[in-house]
């Protein structure tokens, strides 16, 4: 079985490049484009990586919080995007790496 990706972000520029270079990769992708839904997927299963679009997606921060909150995420890796609004600092407060 492949590596999965849940990918949240509504930026089609961000989806073409992750895209291309997670197949290339043979990484599987899930789409989100709201917050809600990106939590509920994380929070009912196991998946090896997360890309967050943390400025192009309302309340995406949250989602940071729940993953590192999740049991089965807990160890996943996390990829945040930040642009103007959120700092690299404000991403890694919200979804602190516990041991």
């Amino acid at each position: 079985m492949g590596l999965g990706c849940l990918l949240l972000t509504s930026d089609a520029m961000l989806l073409e490049v992750i895209r291309t270079n997670f197949s290339a990769a043979r990484i599987g992708i899930e789409l989100r484009t709201d917050a809600a839904s990106a939590i509920e997927l994380s929070a009912r299963r196991h998946l090896d990586s997360f890309v967050i679009d943390c400025d192009g997606v309302y309340v995406a921060m949250d989602v940071l919080a729940a993953i590192r909150s999740s049991r089965s995420n807990k160890a996943s890796v996390v990829f945040a995007v930040v642009n103007a609004k959120t700092t690299v600092s404000m991403a890694v407060e919200a979804g602190p790496i516990s041991s």
